[in-house]
C-alpha cells in the first residue's frame, strides 16, 4: 500500500468522527451564546512594546458574550490485523498551558468578551470558561499573557545571539531527531533535502 493510500484511509477515519465533534461544539456554544450573532475566523494583530514584533491571530468564533477557541480531539489511528481503526478519546479535566496562553492573547484582541475554550470529541465536549476554570479569569489570564511575552523575549534573545548565523542558532536549539526518524506528524511530508540541511547544522 502506498503512503498516499494510507493517508486517504486515515483521512476517511478522521472524517467519520468530524460530524459528531462539530455537533458537540455547536451544542456547547449555544448554551452560552444562544440567539447571538456570530463572527467566525476573524483576524487580529496585537502589539506589545515589550517585544519587537506583533502577534497575528485568528479567533475561531465570537458571540455576544464569549469568544471561542475550539480544539478537535480525534482518536489515534492504528493498523491492526483487521485493518485500520481509530480509537476513542477522553477529555481531560485540565486544559493545556499553551491553550491558556492562546486564550490570554486572544483576550487582548477582544477585551469586551469572555473567553471560552472548548475541547470536543465525537462523544462529548467540555466548555472551559472563567466560571468553571480559574485559569481563565482575567487576573490569571494576565499572568499567562506576561509569561507568553517572556517566551517571546527569549526567542528574540536567541535571534540576536545568532545574528543571522543559522548554525549558531542551531547550537542553542534542541532538535528531536528521534521524531524525525519516526516520521511523526510534524515531519511527515517534509522533503528530505530540508531534513538533510537541518542535520548538517549539527554535525
Amino acid at each position: 500500500m502506498t503512503e498516499r493510500n494510507k493517508d486517504q484511509i486515515k483521512a476517511d477515519l478522521i472524517a467519520k468522527q468530524a460530524p459528531g465533534i462539530i455537533q458537540n461544539i455547536v451544542g456547547e456554544v449555544l448554551k452560552l451564546d444562544h440567539g447571538s450573532s456570530f463572527k467566525a475566523e476573524t483576524e487580529y494583530t496585537i502589539w506589545d512594546d515589550r517585544v519587537g514584533t506583533y502577534f497575528r491571530c485568528f479567533l475561531d468564533l465570537e458571540g455576544s458574550n464569549y469568544f471561542y477557541d475550539f480544539k478537535n480531539l480525534f482518536g489515534s489511528i492504528r493498523e491492526t490485523k483487521k485493518g485500520w481503526s481509530i480509537s476513542k478519546r477522553k477529555i481531560d479535566d485540565k486544559i493545556f498551558t499553551k491553550d491558556i496562553m492562546s486564550m490570554a492573547l486572544y483576550k487582548k484582541a477582544v477585551p469586551h468578551l469572555k473567553p471560552c475554550l472548548i475541547y470536543a470529541t465525537e462523544d462529548e465536549a467540555v466548555a472551559f470558561h472563567e466560571d468553571n476554570t480559574p485559569e481563565l479569569r482575567p487576573d490569571n489570564l494576565q499572568k499567562y499573557y506576561d509569561e507568553l511575552i517572556m517566551y517571546q523575549k527569549i526567542w528574540e534573545n536567541k535571534l540576536r545571539y545568532a545574528d543571522g548565523d543559522v548554525k549558531k542558532l542551531a547550537s542553542i536549539i534542541k532538535t528531536d531527531f528521534s521524531e524525525i526518524r519516526k516520521d511523526t506528524f510534524w515531519w511527515k511530508g517534509v522533503d528530505s533535502q530540508y531534513i538533510e540541511r537541518l542535520t548538517k547544522l549539527y554535525v
